[in-house]
């Protein structure tokens, strides 16, 4: 997700580029029976007024003579949309579905008298159409959402509402439920799983204090982690039906770690005295990709060998933001920060070859999000 408050990163684009790399993979790919192509997606600013919007190519790519072939599949003039915020794609890559705030004045801000919109998109890029909206909810302008464990539900608050309520939309029927209600709706650090019926988030005051998470399911709460001196970095996934990942930092940033935890067994792994800047789990939760110093490594869970580093940028000039594992988990995006502007790089999981430029050289772009196979 890309929230609007989001500050702007500074680095230095540099070189790296593996033509003979990206035909290998590709050729290789289709020898296995691969008929559809990775797809990726990322947002990116375009024109005078500085329309975002979401732009979708095939990956990975062999470095472009020119540029990439992009389907922008948020594309709608008559929305007058101004600025994307949260973007998913349905468990089977058959639809997207986004927040755009739209802006009539369309001066490319949101100081006018816009206000937040869920929409589902269609990959082949044809109009979006809009789902719930900020004014369904009286006083609220802003609408943040993401997509439960099980890919059946978009969850959304309505801001700037207090007491805030989160809801369900049932994307098969459109039902909407209100589902709770909580002061602190911070996204980042709450995470359902498939059904609903388990939650991670942090722990209630008289059962842990501090920056402690549980795990609630049904009428019970189980205390899962608690590190008085080590607040909650980046966000807390849900990555299979079982299983969670979580990162800390010492408060004074000497030190850190990302944990994934089975809810069923029980069992712990981490990969620690790591300080990230931002990581992602694979979909397996066997690895985990994450930024250290500005430059991207991976690594396995539970593995007391060196993480494999993918990146070699000096981070006083470009450094690494958000990244992403492809669904077939040979491939991780990731952002490249140069200067005031970014781009989208795909580079192999296992470090076989030099990163890949994914996105529109002349465009800023940033937050990929691979397309799910289907099926």
């Amino acid at each position: 997700m890309r929230a609007w408050q989001k500050l702007a990163v500074l680095i230095l684009a540099g070189t790296l580029c593996a033509p003979a790399f990206g035909v290998s993979l590709a050729q290789e790919s289709a020898v296995s029976g691969e008929t559809a192509p990775l797809r990726l997606a990322y947002q990116s600013v375009r024109g005078d007024i500085r329309r975002e919007g979401v732009y979708v190519v095939d990956a990975p790519v062999t470095p472009p003579s020119g540029p990439p072939a992009e389907t922008d599949i948020t594309r709608s003039d008559a929305l007058d949309l101004a600025m994307i915020d949260f973007f998913t794609w349905a468990t089977d890559g058959g639809e997207a579905y986004f927040t755009a705030f739209t802006d009539p004045n369309r001066d490319g801000s949101m100081m006018g008298d816009g206000q937040s919109v869920l929409f589902r998109a269609d990959p082949a890029g044809d109009l979006p159409q809009s789902m719930v909206r900020a004014s369904d909810y009286e006083g609220a302008r802003v609408l943040y959402a993401f997509m439960s464990g099980n890919g059946e539900r978009l969850l959304f608050y309505p801001s700037p509402l207090r007491p805030r309520y989160w809801y369900s939309y049932e994307l098969q029927t459109g039902a909407i439920t209100p589902l709770l209600e909580t002061e602190n709706a911070i996204f980042d650090t709450r995470a359902y799983g498939p059904d609903l019926s388990r939650v991670v988030a942090r722990c209630p005051p008289d059962i842990a204090p501090g920056n402690a998470l549980c795990l609630y399911e049904r009428d019970e709460i189980r205390l899962i982690d608690q590190r008085d001196n080590q607040p909650l970095i980046g966000r807390v996934w849900w990555v299979n039906p079982s299983t969670i990942t979580w990162a800390y930092m010492q408060s004074d940033g000497s030190g850190g770690a990302i944990y994934t935890y089975n809810v069923d067994s029980g069992a712990r792994q981490g990969v620690e005295n790591i300080v990230t800047q931002a990581y992602a789990p694979s979909r397996d939760a066997s690895r985990v990709a994450f930024v250290l110093d500005g430059n991207l490594f991976v690594q396995a869970f539970g593995d007391s060998a060196p993480p494999l580093q993918l990146t070699n940028y000096v981070p006083e000039l470009q450094h690494v933001g958000r990244v992403a594992w492809s669904p077939d988990m040979r491939w991780i995006a990731f952002e490249r920060h140069t200067g005031d502007a970014s781009q989208v790089w795909v580079v192999a999981a296992d470090g076989s070859g030099a990163p890949m430029l994914a996105s529109h050289g002349d465009y800023p772009a940033s937050d990929p999000v691979w397309q799910p196979l289907a099926g």
